[in-house]
């Protein structure tokens, strides 16, 4: 029997720059953000698909930088939005594209605001600016201005990479030839890849032992 190679994983997942898988589809933006670049007018507009890494890219930026993720709630008047860049250069406000048309206002003012106070303001969404609806006339004009990137889905050897992340994340011990064989069956992006992770961290509590090659149909990659 041949024997088969498993990777030996640290047993707590770090959050910093060094956990993020760098490839041709996020490197402009993890440039831009870690290598101190100019912001021009100090707004970054991220989009891309459900588990490109937006949300994660974007939390590590600012965890490093001591700043703050606030939510539509926490914009909802122009007081707390004043409050808030007072007290942090560094802001992030996730999934725009969820905004309802009250919303836009206080996107707007949280966007003025900051440019006005030299705070740096990341925007993320699953939709490009192009393809998301905005009512307000003045916010599709400041976002125009912003710094965008689109991430897209990853290559092979960063998915691969990525994989071998979210393993080690859980502590799972999975060898190369299972992680081979699910990568060839399943839709190839870092969303996908998350459920999939959650399913063999299921299986392998459930039955104590690790995943291979015998029982690695075991779990049910159709429902992915």
């Amino acid at each position: 029997m041949n024997q088969q190679l498993f990777f030996s994983f640290n047993q707590q997942a770090r959050l910093s720059k060094s956990d993020i898988v760098v490839g041709e589809f996020n490197k402009p933006l993890v440039d831009f953000l870690f290598s101190n670049h100019d912001w021009l007018n100090g707004v970054c507009y991220i989009y891309g698909d459900v588990g490109v890494g937006k949300s994660f890219i974007s939390r590590i930026f600012i965890k490093e930088k001591q700043g703050i993720a606030v939510s539509m709630q926490d914009i909802n008047s122009l007081e707390k939005i004043e409050k808030i860049v007072a007290q942090y250069k560094f802001i992030l406000l996730e999934d725009i594209h969820n905004k309802t048309q009250a919303d836009e206002i206080n996107i707007f003012n949280l966007y003025n605001t900051a440019v006005a106070e030299q705070s740096r303001l990341i925007l993320t969404s699953q939709k490009s600016l192009e393809d998301m609806a905005i009512a307000l006339p003045d916010l599709r004009s400041r976002l125009g201005a912003a710094m965008i990137f689109k991430i897209n889905n990853p290559d092979e050897p960063a998915l691969k990479a990525i994989f071998f992340k979210m393993l080690s994340d859980r502590q799972l011990n999975v060898s190369l030839e299972v992680m081979d064989y699910f990568l060839k069956r399943i839709h190839r992006d870092c969303f996908t890849l998350g459920k999939l992770v959650a399913k063999i961290e299921d299986f392998t509590m459930q039955q104590k032992k690790t995943l291979n090659l015998s029982t690695v149909k075991n779990i049910d990659i159709d429902s992915l």
